[in-house]
């Protein structure tokens, strides 16, 4: 199907707009699950536009129908986007089929005396993130699952404080657990498993971990995640080694200097090129 109807149009647009809240969340999307570059769409501006010429495209090349599954596998929780798909022919997930009717019973003997009902289960306890309890990888895997709700969240004090708590944990405990699989993290396809993976390198900062920090910077990524991953490579500077340090150095120098980076992002990498550039004078000096 190559055109929407008005209200599948509305309803694409409100949903896209709600579930991809930064150009380069959008532009993963395209790229991994269609092999489309959203540079090739519509430039980095509002997330309004970029999304209604998306849709323009989609609509006038024919690929429409790709787009809602893709959102619609990429957004499982979204029930709307899944109805969405269904109305174009897309498959999101096979439904289960409905069991045949049953044959007709015969009429059942008079019922004996009904037993004593059996005690209610007490209600499950509910599941929070608490990076101070004892079992710190269930919170950060609370963490990654929660974070495709709070994205939508307009406010990203909520899960940066979170995310400040877990680091703190991480750190506290590093003495007494195995080092994390940074890159396991880091290479996740999942968003929130990348934030985490953000975390724990700050937390427990090697060589290893920031060169796999580094590759992910590289990547298109939603504006939360840049920014946590450009505070994470400053505030690990100072631990690393110098070829390293180098490294990262260039790739901030780069994004620095390009010309469609906010300010804010820009004032962020500033702040961690200095960190960086801090460490090579005193690994300078070392020598």
């Amino acid at each position: 199907m190559s055109r929407l109807s008005s209200e599948q149009r509305s309803a694409l647009d409100r949903e896209l707009r709600a579930s991809y809240t930064g150009f380069y969340d959008l532009a993963r999307l395209l790229k991994h699950s269609l092999g489309r570059s959203l540079k090739n769409i519509a430039n980095e501006s509002g997330m309004d536009e970029v999304v209604y010429k998306v849709i323009e495209d989609a609509e006038a090349k024919g690929w429409v129908s790709e787009l809602v599954v893709a959102a619609a596998k990429d957004r499982p929780s979204n029930d709307d986007l899944a109805a969405l798909a269904a109305e174009l022919g897309g498959v999101v997930a096979a439904p289960l089929p409905l069991p045949p009717p049953s044959p007709p019973q015969p009429q059942p003997a008079p019922p004996a005396a009904p037993a004593a009902p059996a005690p209610a289960p007490d209600p499950p306890a509910p599941v929070t993130v608490d990076p101070d309890g004892r079992d710190l990888p269930a919170a950060l895997a609370v963490y990654a699952r929660d974070y495709v709700k709070q994205i939508r969240e307009p406010d990203s004090n909520r899960r940066t404080l979170v995310l400040e708590r877990i680091v703190d944990g991480v750190r506290r405990r590093a003495p007494d657990s195995p080092p994390p699989d940074l890159v396991s993290y880091l290479m996740s396809a999942d968003p929130g498993v990348r934030v985490v993976g953000i975390a724990l390198v700050r937390a427990c900062p090697t060589d290893p971990g920031a060169w796999a920090l580094l590759q992910l910077a590289r990547q298109p990524l939603s504006l939360f995640e840049e920014h946590q991953a450009i505070n994470a490579l400053g505030a690990v500077a100072g631990c690393l080694s110098g070829n390293v340090c180098v490294a990262i150095s260039s790739l901030l120098l780069e994004r620095i200097g390009a010309r469609d980076v906010p300010d804010r992002t820009k004032a962020l990498l500033t702040a961690s090129l200095a960190k960086v550039d801090d460490r090579l004078v005193q690994l300078g000096g070392e020598q």
